[in-house]
Formats: C-alpha cells, structure tokens, sequence
C-alpha cells in the first residue's frame, strides 16, 4: 500500500513538475510522457476489463474449463483499449497544460481521496466478496466516485476563476480576441493551440447560447453537459493513471518478493 501511494505520489510530481517546466523541456518530453501515461493507462484498462471478463465467465464456466482462456480478452479487445488509453492519455495532457493553475492542488486533492475510499471500501468488502476480487472492487469503486468528485471539484474551482467576457460576441470574433498565438513549437504548439481553442469555446458557449433552464428547457442543460465533460473526462484519464500506477507498483512489488 506503502509503495503504490509513493509511485503515484511520484506520478502526480512528475505531472505538475513537465506543466510548470520551460517550453523546450516541455516539447522534449510530451512524446516520452504521452508513451508512459498510454502505458499506464492501459494497465489499468487491460487489467480492469480482464478481471471483469473472468468475473462474468467464472458465473457459468468451470475454473479449468478451456474455454476460459479462449473467451477472455484477446488482440480486439487488446486493440480497443490500447485505443482508448491513447486518447485517455492525449486528454489528460492536454488539459494537464491549458487549465487555470488554480485548479491543479485539485489534482492533489484527488489522489488524497483516492487513498481514503480505498482505505474505507477495503475493510467494508472483507466479509461480503470473494478475496481475489475484493481488491479489484474497491479499485474500481474508488475510482469511479472520485471521478465523479473531482470532476465536480474542478468544475466548482472553474465557476468561481474570472472569465473573460464573451457575451454578445460571435464565436470568431471571439476567438480571434482572446485565443493567443502559441508559441510553444511543433506538436506541443498544436495540442496547446487545440486545448486553448476548445477550453474558450465552451465559455462562450455557456455565455451566449445557453440562457436560463427556463427559457431554453433541456438545451441548456445539455450544452452545460457538453461544456464540462472535458473535465470530467480528465478526472477519468487521472484516475485510470493512477490505477495503472497502483498496478504496476504491485506487480514490481510482487517480483521483488
């Protein structure tokens, strides 16, 4: 437990430490990051999906059964997630460098969740689940809560930072006003630039076509919805890092013993 937390520790520090560092270290080591954030991510994909694939096949198959090993997680599936995790991973980096700096001791503060849902599910589970997947619950418990918290946490920080003043402009005009020109190079500039461009048109979105509930009914609820999922989809990119953070630490651990 001891060693998972320091590797993840060590994640976040190491995230925060590539966002604050200079544009040419930044733009040296997005490809290097990216690659290892994939990675991670894809741990926890792959292992996630695997173990709830042997859960399901375990209801109705025998454990020596060979058609166990023939319907469990194959190259599609493979494939599929490494997919995901490579999109899960761009998320994350790219809001990782376009937020507001205030938002990031949320990021913190999501790890410190982490760990106390995971201390509080663990002894909860020991008398109601089979011990081999008892970890695996509370792993996925965890997560899927403080997805929800921080995503909420995030969002609540956003509301209260001053934005800038979109109203009555159109949506070029506002972003030929406040959209700066990037001026970190190549691929870093790119993803940068496409974070920026979508970070300022969701507020003008929420500033000039979503009016009150009222008049616009279920319109405005959605493009509320739309507005902030990125958010939402960064706190899930995070905490897929931070489980596959937790998996590798075990399975290093695991090895060493």
């Amino acid at each position: 437990m001891l060693r998972s937390a320091l590797f993840q520790l060590g994640i976040l520090l190491a995230l925060l430490g590539w966002r604050f560092a200079p544009t040419e270290i930044l733009a040296y080591l997005l490809l290097p990051l990216w690659l290892g954030t994939t990675l991670l991510i894809l741990l926890a994909n792959y292992e996630l999906a695997r173990n709830r694939r042997q859960v399901w096949l375990s209801q109705y198959l025998h454990g020596d059964s060979p058609w166990q090993r023939r319907l469990q997680y194959g190259y599609l599936g493979m494939g599929l997630q490494l997919l995901l995790a490579i999109a899960l991973a761009l998320v994350l980096l790219i809001k990782l460098l376009v937020i507001p700096p205030a938002l990031l001791p949320g990021m913190a503060v999501g790890l410190v969740l982490l760990w106390g849902l995971q201390s509080l599910l663990r002894p909860g589970l020991l008398e109601h689940v089979y011990g081999p997947y008892r970890q695996l619950l509370a792993r996925q418990l965890s997560a899927n809560i403080n997805t929800v918290l921080l995503g909420l946490l995030l969002i609540t920080l956003l509301i209260f930072l001053p934005q800038p003043g979109l109203q009555g402009m159109n949506w070029m005009a506002a972003m030929g006003q406040h959209l700066q020109l990037s001026q970190e190079p190549g691929l870093l500039g790119v993803l940068v630039r496409s974070g920026e461009l979508l970070d300022l048109s969701q507020k003008w979105l929420l500033q000039n076509t979503v009016g009150s509930v009222q008049e616009n009914g279920l319109l405005a609820l959605l493009v509320w919805v739309l507005a902030f999922s990125s958010y939402f989809a960064l706190s899930f990119a995070y905490y897929r890092l931070l489980i596959g953070t937790e998996i590798l630490a075990r399975k290093w651990s695991a090895r060493n013993e």
